[in-house]
């Protein structure tokens, strides 16, 4: 990892540092139900009233309603963005947010830090996406990925992130645990590939 890539994931990290809180329950891709007896059940397999939608769906949603919102010029917190390109689906960017979100959601913290210490660019190396640009939003308590993206629109730091015009990819993930204080936890990676 080049030193300017640490640089602009730390930057990016502390960037992007206010979260935004729901009520409501868990829908998202790669969502860990963590029961109150410590068992692990994943997507449509929990028996909790509010579960997660499938992996696909929910992928097909995110970069829907991100490109979506991305596709109109807009204010974040008084700064302007122009309308921005399309972002596609990323399965590499969407493992390093599922592990997030399930560190987030076992260990009831809400931070860009995960519990190892490793931030989004460290965690986007580690799954294997080589990035040229890298950015994530975190969320907690949202029930739907709709109602996360309208949160982070809400917010001039993480509307910044959704309208960064050098990104393309995405992946994200959602994980639940009813004994954490917000049950919900929201990781969205944002990132462009590096090009030999």
């Amino acid at each position: 990892m080049t030193h300017s890539k640490l640089l602009f994931g730390l930057a990016t990290c502390l960037f992007l540092a206010g979260c935004f809180f729901e009520a409501g329950g868990c829908t998202g891709n790669a969502c860990v139900y963590v029961s109150d007896d410590g068992d692990e059940c994943y997507g449509d397999h929990c028996d909790e009233p509010v579960a997660c939608e499938d992996a696909n769906a929910i992928a097909a949603r995110m970069a829907s309603v991100i490109t979506e919102a991305r596709s109109h010029a807009r204010s974040c917190g008084g700064v302007s963005y122009s309308a921005a390109g399309s972002v596609l689906w990323n399965d590499r960017l969407s493992q390093a947010a599922a592990l997030h979100s399930a560190d987030m959601a076992e260990n009831n913290f809400l931070s860009h830090i995960g519990s190892d210490g490793l931030g989004p660019a460290e965690r986007a190396l580690e799954a294997g996406y080589d990035y040229a640009r890298i950015s994530e939003n975190v969320g907690g308590g949202q029930s739907t990925s709709t109602a996360v993206i309208s949160a982070w629109l809400d917010s001039p730091e993480h509307c910044a992130a959704l309208m960064d015009p050098l990104v393309n990819e995405i992946g994200a993930a959602c994980a639940r645990n009813n004994r954490a204080d917000l049950q919900t936890y929201w990781t969205l990676m944002l990132g462009s590939p590096q090009t030999p």
